[in-house]
């Protein structure tokens, strides 16, 4: 082989390790990387990632003391909600959560408010009777975990997760969750 020919093959080679390196490093989507539900998801007060995002695994409580956590519902469209009976607009959303569980809530979808109130059931129980919720679990969060692992700046905070488990998007304060936007924007990413 002549020397040009080596000299050339070698300088070949190199051009294809760097283009796989660029590819992989720069070209090729990551597996988390999924644009689809950009489309699906148009409402004010949505921030949606640009790819989903791996959800913190962490536990919580039924109201008879089960341990419980976010894979308990794999494969279903999951609506986290971070909040506290003492906080003024997790109060005034409620209301409208228990209506989007009744509406969609089933094998396809999942409503999970997760309360943090310190005092557990005591506080949750009678807020749920006096509010007449009756389509929502009673989820209780009194170390805090969601907030911590969602790294949550306020309440209420709510997280969208798609059937693979994966954080698509946030919405910091309340929302009007029965109206008929929303829920037709989440029978769209429950069909995605």
């Amino acid at each position: 082989m002549h020397r040009s020919s080596i000299i050339g093959a070698s300088v070949a080679m190199a051009g294809i390790c760097v283009a796989a390196m660029a590819l992989a490093v720069w070209g090729l989507p990551e597996s988390g990387d999924d644009t689809r539900f950009a489309g699906a998801i148009d409402y004010p007060g949505f921030s949606i990632h640009e790819s989903p995002q791996a959800v913190p695994d962490f536990t919580f409580a039924d109201v008879d003391g089960r341990s419980l956590s976010l894979s308990t519902f794999e494969g279903k469209v999951i609506l986290v909600n971070l909040w506290a009976t003492w906080c003024p607009p997790c109060v005034d959303e409620m209301p409208a959560l228990d209506s989007l569980q009744a509406e969609l809530g089933g094998d396809d979808f999942q409503v999970v408010a997760l309360s943090i109130d310190r005092e557990g059931s005591e506080a949750v129980v009678p807020f749920f009777e006096a509010q007449d919720l009756r389509n929502l679990p009673i989820y209780l969060d009194s170390d805090a975990n969601g907030p911590r692992a969602f790294q949550a700046r306020g309440f209420p905070t709510s997280i969208l997760i798609d059937r693979q488990g994966r954080r698509i998007a946030t919405v910091e304060g309340d929302l009007a969750w029965d109206d008929s936007e929303v829920v037709d924007m989440l029978r769209r990413v429950m069909e995605s």
